[in-house]
């Protein structure tokens, strides 16, 4: 038994080895396809054509694999919302085989071969642009993809999934009849009264025009006397940050004030947004808010009105001893006490031997200090709620 066993030894090791290449070597090809990267340049190309105008240039797409690598390029055009791109599907067969007058992807020619590249190198990758006569004025976007698959449109709605492609995005100027306007949509905070220094604004654009625009801007804010307690920047990437025509970008900022007790009061925030390259336009917009440390004003209206009552108490008890005194002194008197006539009555202080308080006097006493636990009861439920 000894000896067969020595003999199919051989046989299996070689078995456990082949398995073992089967179950291993597949998964680490298909780790190494999913960290396969690639880089292009330059990611965002601006240009004015005119109609009827050629223009070509490159995109640099850089291998940055241990492996050669083979790569595809399509043009797809898309529009934006939100600062967001959605690529749209192949619009060539609306046309009639006429080139459009509105879709750029139609107007860009690319290399139909696929184009390998050498591991850790880079290639330039053609394209050129031919503006049609009829072309309308106004922006035409499109974006160039590059891949390592070959152009598959997979549509999910009226968007284009291009998973594992990079991007080089096209925003062309057809000269003409240019629109460039905008109007400022939104420009809120969360809330209107804040309980300390710290605000969040949003602020939301509409490209009203038929070019892009690339806005940027500044909220100033003021506080109640005047002075500039901070300012937050719109947009300030001068390369990216483009609302295409008839589209939205929304912005959020927060501002952080001083802490301090201080910075109490009505807030005032001045938005201010400039755009445009034929001629540079301005939208302004105001709004107020307020920072109002409700902690520290409980706080205090408490201590006042604390003082208050116990000003109050002090007062009372001050008139209480010197009456008090002055029944002593008149008791100990006797009968030198003057007396007063009202009428045809005469009332003879020696025989008022009753104490002058009564018992209403004791009650308005009783009351004064009840008030007084009572705001010693506010006073330490707020320091419990607001501390």
């Amino acid at each position: 038994m000894f000896k067969l066993f020595q003999k199919i030894k051989p046989f299996i090791a070689s078995y456990l080895l082949v398995v073992g290449l089967i179950l291993f070597a597949a998964p680490a090809g298909a780790e190494d396809l999913d960290k396969m990267t690639i880089t292009i340049s330059p990611p965002l190309v601006k240009n004015k054509l005119n109609p009827g105008e050629s223009w070509a240039s490159t995109l640099k797409v850089v291998n940055n694999n241990i492996k050669p690598i083979t790569v595809y390029v399509e043009a797809v055009d898309f529009r934006g919302e939100e600062g967001k791109v959605e690529f749209l599907p192949d619009v060539a067969s609306s046309t009639d085989g006429q080139i459009s007058p509105v879709w750029l992807s139609e107007w860009i020619s690319l290399p139909r071969e696929p184009i390998v590249i050498p591991p850790q190198q880079s290639k330039e990758v053609p394209y050129a642009i031919k503006v049609p006569a009829n072309a309308l004025p106004g922006g035409h976007y499109a974006a160039i993809l590059i891949g390592t698959q070959p152009p598959k449109h997979q549509f999910e709605g009226s968007g284009l999934a291009i998973s594992s492609k990079v991007t080089s995005l096209l925003l062309i100027t057809v000269t003409g009849d240019t629109d460039e306007s905008a109007v400022i949509r939104e420009f809120s905070t969360t809330q209107s009264v804040y309980q300390e220094p710290k605000a969040k604004f949003k602020v939301k654009l509409e490209n009203t025009g038929n070019v892009h625009i690339l806005p940027q801007g500044e909220i100033r804010v003021i506080n109640a006397l005047g002075k500039e307690k901070g300012k937050l920047l719109i947009n300030p990437d001068a390369q990216f940050g483009n609302v295409l025509p008839h589209s939205t970008r929304s912005w959020e900022l927060t501002w952080q004030g001083d802490d301090s007790p201080l910075e109490m009061g009505r807030y005032q925030a001045a938005l201010t947004i400039g755009f445009g390259d034929k001629a540079h336009q301005t939208l302004n917009h105001v709004l107020y808010f307020w920072v109002l440390n409700f902690r520290l004003i409980f706080g205090v209206l408490g201590v006042i009105v604390f003082i208050i009552i116990l000003i109050i108490i002090l007062i009372k008890l001050y008139i209480k001893r010197a009456i008090i005194k002055t029944q002593q002194e008149i008791q100990a008197l006797g009968g030198a006490v003057p007396t007063y006539q009202q009428s045809e009555e005469v009332i003879d202080l020696k025989k008022s031997t009753a104490p002058i308080y009564s018992s209403s006097r004791d009650k308005g006493s009783k009351k004064i200090w009840i008030l007084f636990l009572v705001v010693l009861l506010f006073l330490l439920l707020s320091w419990i709620l607001f501390f």
